[in-house]
C-alpha cells in the first residue's frame, strides 16, 4: 500500500515527481481506487510524472514566459547524439567504433552535468592527461559540443535543469507550485540545484516515501540456477494470484533487459500455456512485463526499417529475405512461400549481400506484382542528399507504394507500434535543426539507431502480476514481492567508470558505478527500499550461475531471513494437465503412403538414407525437406565435391587409359590436370563466380589441381593397367518394384573385368560398414545391380570409393582379386564368403529389403548412429527426436 501523506498530496492537486514512469503510472492507478472506494463517480485527475517529463513541462512554461531569450530550442535526444556522432567521426581520432565512442562520450556529458558543479567541467580535464589520452579527447569533444549548443541557442536533455534553475526567478507561475518528489533512492546535484532554485522562488518543495515504514514478513529462497529461480518466482507468482485474484504481485528481476526474452518464455510456460494453442497467440496475458523491445525490433517497424533500408544501400541475403517474408507486406498470406524461396536461391548462389536491383530481379520472376511496387519505390528516390524531412517525406511515400504494412487487419499492438514509429519519424525530422543535409546512408544508419534506442512496450490491460526491474520495484507498492537475482557477484553491481572522465573526479562527486563503496551504499538503500516493497517478500538468488558454485549477497545473507515455505513445483500447466490427464492413448505413426511400382523418389542416396534412418529418407526425398544452407565465404563442400568429379571427369576424357597417363612427363601430366580444372571452374556460373573474391577463386583451382595431381600420385600411377570405359554414366537399379536412377562417377576396364570407381571428397567409408545390416556404403552395390541390368551389362569384379582429401588421399574397396587392383582389400578378407557372385546375392538382398521399405513406406525414426546421425541430418525440430531421446545433445544448442 501506498504511504497515505502520498495518496493526500495527490488528492489535493500536487504535482508528484517520481524516479520512472512505471511509478507515476501506479500512483495515478492508486489514485482513481482510492476515489472510487470512496463512492465519488468524478475526481480531478492525478498529476505524477517522471522526472524527465516534469522538467519538459518546466521547459514549455519558459518557453512561454520567454523567460530564456538566449535559448531557442531543446534537443531532442536524437538530435544531441547525431551532434556527439558528428563531432567523434569528424575528429579523426583512432576508434574502433566511432559510434560506439559517441554514445559513452554522451554518457560522460550527462554525468558530469547532473554531478558536477554545474559549470564546465571539461575544461578542467584537458590538461589532466597528454593529447591521445581518453579524457583529453573527450575535453576536446565536449568543447566542440559546447559550441554547437551555443549556436544552435539550445539546450539538450543533460543541460535542461541547469537552464530552468536559471529560468526560476523569472516564471511567476512556478512561484506557487506544489511539488512531490516521491520514490527516489537518491537525487543528484543538478536535480537538488534546480529544486533549491525553485525553493527560493516560493515553490513548495516535499519529499515523501512512497511506501510505509518496515514491518512486513520478509523471507528467503534459493534455486539450483538462474533459470529455476524465476520459474520459482514465477510459480510462486501463479499461486498468489489464485489465491487472491485482487493482490497486486510483483517479481523484480536483476537482469532483466538482458533475460527478458528468456523470461517471456517461462512466463508464458508458467502463467498462460494456452498461448501455445492455435488461435491464441494475441490473447492477454495475465502479467505485465517491464522494459520493452527495442522498437527497431518490433515485427511491423522491422519491415518498414527494411524497406527503407534496401531502397538505400545493399543489404545481406538474410536481411532483405526476413523483409521478403513477413507479414507486412502486400498479399503477404498468399505469396509469402515463394517470396521465401527467393533467399534459398540467394544461398544457392552464395549470395552475401543483395542490392534493389537483386530483390527486383528476384521478385520479377516470383511475384511480379510486388516486384512492381518496388520498381515504382526504386524510381522515385530522388537525390542522395536531402534534408532530414525530405528524407522522412520520401520514406513514407516508398512505404506508401510498397504496400507497407500490407492487408493484414493489425492488433492493438501493432497499431500502437506503428504510431510509435510515426514518431520516431517526426523526430528524425527534427534532426533538420542540426543537420541540413544527410546522404541516404547516413539518414538510414541515424534512423536505425534512433528506432533501436526506443523501448516500446504496448499499452494493455492492468494484469495482476507485474514482472520489473530491481531499480524499478525499488518504491513501487505491491501486496507481494519476489526479488530475484541477487547472488553475491551482482549484487551490489561492480563498478563502471566512465572511460572519458577521471576516475578521480568521478569518486570525488560521488558519480554512479565510479566506486565499489558507491555501489555498496546504492545498493543497501535499494534492498531496504525492496525490502518494503510489500507486506510480503521473498528475497531469492541461484546456487549456480554459468555452472560455478554462487553465494546469496551479503545484503540479505546478513538479515537471517527464515527460508520461504511458499516453494511450489516448477511444472507448467501443460505439464499439470497431462500428468492429472491418467493414460493417453497412444498412436505410432511411422509409415507414410506406400509408393506405387515405378521411378524411385530418389537414387543411391535414397538407399542411403533409408540404411541410416528411415525417417530422414521420407523427409529427404518424400517431404523434400532440406536444411536450409549456411553462407561460406569461397566455394562451400559440396560445390568443391562437384568441381573435384567434373574435373576428373574432364581428365580421363582427355587421358582416356593408363598408358596415356604414364606416358605423360610431369610436366604435360600438369598441364592436362590444368585443362581439366579449367573446364571444370567454366562450369561454376558467373553469377557464383562474383561472390567468390578473385583470390579464393585462383586458391581453389590451384587446391584441385594438387588434390587430383596428390591422388593420381598415390593411388593411378601404380595400378595395373586400365581403360576408362564409362565416365558419370547414367544406369538404372530395380529393386522392390522401383526404379533407382543412377549415376556411375566411372567405370575401368582391366583385362576381361572391371572397376567401378565412386568419388568422394569427404571420408571414404571403411570397409566394415559395407556389410553391416544396414549398410553404411550402399551406392557401389546399387551400381554393381545397375550395370549388371544394363542393356550392354558389365561384370564388376573390383568396387572402390577413391578418397579424394590433401594428404589423405587412397582407395577403400574390395576386389575378386588382388591382380586387378593390388590396394583394394581381397573378397576373402570380408564376411562374404562363396565368391563374387555371393557378395552381389547380398547386395541384391540388403538393398531390396531397404528398397521395399522405401516401397511401404517405412519411416519410424530410429537413427542408426544414434545422435551422430542426427547431427549431420539436422531435420530433428521435424522428426522430434529428442523427445524419444532425451538424454542427446543434439544440434547446435
Amino acid at each position: 500500500m501506498l504511504e497515505p501523506r502520498l495518496l493526500a498530496a495527490l488528492a489535493a492537486g500536487a504535482i508528484v515527481v517520481t524516479p520512472n514512469n512505471r511509478l507515476a503510472r501506479t500512483l495515478v492507478a492508486s489514485h482513481d481506487a482510492a476515489q472510487r472506494a470512496a463512492g465519488r463517480r468524478a475526481w480531478a485527475a492525478a498529476r505524477a510524472l517522471p522526472w524527465t517529463a516534469w522538467l519538459r513541462t518546466l521547459w514549455d512554461d519558459v518557453i512561454a514566459a520567454d523567460a530564456l531569450p538566449d535559448v531557442a530550442r531543446r534537443l531532442a535526444p536524437s538530435a544531441s547524439l547525431w551532434c556527439w556522432q558528428r563531432i567523434v567521426l569528424r575528429d579523426g581520432a583512432a576508434l574502433s567504433d566511432a559510434r560506439g565512442a559517441a554514445d559513452i562520450a554522451a554518457d560522460a556529458w550527462q554525468l558530469m552535468k547532473a554531478w558536477g558543479a554545474g559549470g564546465e567541467s571539461w575544461r578542467g580535464f584537458a590538461g589532466a592527461a597528454a593529447g591521445a589520452d581518453d579524457v583529453a579527447v573527450f575535453a576536446r569533444w565536449a568543447a566542440r559540443y559546447q559550441v554547437e549548443l551555443s549556436n544552435l541557442h539550445a539546450v539538450d536533455d543533460a543541460t535542461l535543469a541547469d537552464a530552468l534553475g536559471e529560468a526560476a526567478d523569472t516564471v511567476a507561475r512556478w512561484r506557487s507550485v506544489d511539488v512531490v518528489m516521491a520514490g527516489f533512492i537518491e537525487t543528484s546535484p543538478q536535480q537538488e540545484r534546480l529544486l533549491a532554485a525553485l525553493v527560493r522562488q516560493g515553490a513548495q518543495i516535499t519529499h515523501l516515501d512512497t511506501l510505509p515504514p518496515p514491518g512486513g514478513a520478509v523471507a528467503f529462497a534459493s534455486a539450483a540456477s538462474p533459470r529455476d529461480e524465476i520459474r520459482m518466482a514465477l510459480a510462486w507468482a501463479r499461486e498468489s494470484a489464485i489465491a487472491d485474484p485482487q493482490a497486486t504481485i510483483g517479481i523484480a528481476v536483476l537482469d532483466l533487459e538482458a533475460r527478458r526474452d528468456e523470461i517471456r518464455r517461462h512466463a508464458d510456460d508458467l502463467l498462460c500455456p494456452a498461448l501455445a494453442l492455435a488461435g491464441n497467440e494475441t490473447a492477454g496475458r495475465p502479467y505485465n512485463l517491464s522494459l520493452g523491445a527495442r522498437l527497431a525490433s518490433v515485427p511491423i517497424v522491422a519491415a518498414a526499417l527494411g524497406v527503407i533500408e534496401i531502397l538505400a544501400h545493399p543489404v545481406d541475403a538474410a536481411t532483405a529475405g526476413v523483409l521478403l517474408r513477413s507479414p507486412y507486406l502486400p498479399a503477404a498470406e498468399m505469396q509469402w512461400t515463394r517470396r521465401a524461396a527467393i533467399e534459398l536461391e540467394w544461398l544457392a548462389h552464395g549470395r552475401r549481400d543483395v542490392s534493389l536491383r537483386d530483390v527486383i530481379a528476384a521478385l520479377t520472376a516470383a511475384d511480379a506484382s510486388l516486384g512492381l511496387r518496388f520498381e515504382r519505390a526504386a524510381s522515385d528516390r530522388g537525390p542522395s542528399h536531402a534534408a532530414p524531412r525530405e528524407w522522412v517525406r520520401r520514406w513514407r511515400d516508398a512505404l506508401v507504394t510498397i504496400g507497407w504494412p500490407g492487408d493484414r487487419t493489425p492488433d492493438s499492438a501493432e497499431h500502437q507500434a506503428r504510431a510509435a514509429f510515426e514518431e520516431r519519424l517526426e523526430e528524425f525530422a527534427g534532426l533538420t535543426s542540426v543537420e541540413a543535409r544527410m546522404r541516404a546512408a547516413d539518414a538510414v544508419t541515424a534512423l536505425r539507431d534512433l528506432l533501436g534506442a526506443a523501448l516500446f512496450q504496448p499499452e494493455a490491460p492492468a494484469a495482476p502480476i507485474q514482472i520489473v526491474g530491481v531499480l524499478e520495484a525499488a518504491g513501487m507498492p505491491f501486496d507481494r514481492l519476489w526479488v530475484a537475482g541477487l547472488s553475491a557477484d551482482s549484487w551490489p553491481a561492480a563498478p563502471r567508470p566512465n572511460p572519458f572522465l577521471p576516475l578521480g573526479w568521478q569518486q570525488t562527486h560521488d558519480v554512479p558505478r565510479s566506486s565499489a563503496a558507491r555501489e555498496l551504499r546504492y545498493a543497501r538503500a535499494t534492498t531496504a527500499a525492496l525490502l518494503r516493497g510489500a507486506p510480503s517478500v521473498v528475497m531469492s538468488a541461484a546456487r549456480h550461475v554459468d555452472d560455478h558454485p554462487e553465494l546469496p549477497s551479503r545484503l540479505i545473507a546478513t538479515l537471517g531471513l527464515p527460508k520461504a515455505d511458499a516453494v511450489v513445483p516448477m511444472r507448467s500447466y501443460a505439464e499439470e494437465i497431462r500428468a492429472a490427464a491418467g493414460c493417453l492413448e497412444g498412436v505410432a505413426d511411422e509409415r507414410a503412403p506406400a509408393l506405387a511400382p515405378g521411378r524411385a523418389p530418389g537414387g543411391a542416396r535414397l538407399i542411403e538414407l533409408q540404411a541410416a534412418c528411415p525417417f530422414q529418407a521420407i523427409a529427404a526425398h518424400r517431404l523434400r525437406v532440406e536444411t536450409w544452407p549456411e553462407i561460406t565465404i569461397g566455394l562451400s563442400p559440396r560445390e568443391r565435391g562437384t568441381l573435384a568429379h567434373e574435373a576428373l571427369a574432364a581428365f580421363w576424357h582427355e587421358v582416356r587409359d593408363h598408358a596415356g597417363l604414364v606416358g605423360r612427363d610431369d610436366a604435360a601430366l600438369g598441364i592436362a590436370i590444368e585443362r581439366a580444372v579449367a573446364r571444370a571452374m567454366d562450369n561454376v556460373t558467373p553469377m557464383r563466380w562474383r561472390e567468390v573474391p578473385p583470390v579464393v577463386r585462383a586458391g581453389e583451382s590451384r587446391r584441385l589441381a594438387g588434390l587430383i595431381r596428390g591422388f593420381i600420385d598415390a593411388e593411378e600411377r601404380e595400378r595395373p593397367p586400365f581403360e576408362v570405359v564409362g565416365i558419370e554414366r547414367s544406369a538404372t537399379a530395380t529393386l522392390a518394384g522401383l526404379e533407382f536412377r543412377l549415376r556411375i562417377d566411372r567405370i575401368d576396364r582391366i583385362g576381361a573385368d572391371h572397376a567401378i570407381i565412386d568419388y568422394k571428397t569427404g571420408i571414404a567409408p571403411p570397409l566394415a560398414g559395407w556389410f553391416d545390416l544396414r549398410p553404411r556404403a550402399p551406392q557401389l552395390g546399387l551400381y554393381t545391380l545397375a550395370v549388371e541390368e544394363d542393356t550392354a551389362p558389365v561384370e564388376a569384379r573390383a568396387l572402390a570409393y577413391a578418397q579424394l582429401r590433401v594428404g589423405e588421399s587412397k582407395v577403400v574397396g574390395v576386389t575378386a582379386d588382388a591382380a586387378l587392383w593390388p590396394h583394394l582389400t581381397t573378397l576373402g578378407a570380408t564376411p562374404i564368403h562363396g565368391g563374387w557372385n555371393a557378395l552381389v546375392a547380398w547386395w541384391r538382398d540388403r538393398l531390396g529389403a531397404l528398397a521395399g521399405e522405401i516401397r511401404e513406406g517405412v519411416a519410424d525414426v530410429s537413427p542408426r548412429d544414434g545422435d551422430k546421425t542426427c547431427r549431420i541430418c539436422e531435420r530433428y525440430a521435424l522428426c522430434r527426436v529428442r523427445a524419444a531421446y532425451p538424454a542427446w545433445s543434439i544440434g547446435h544448442e
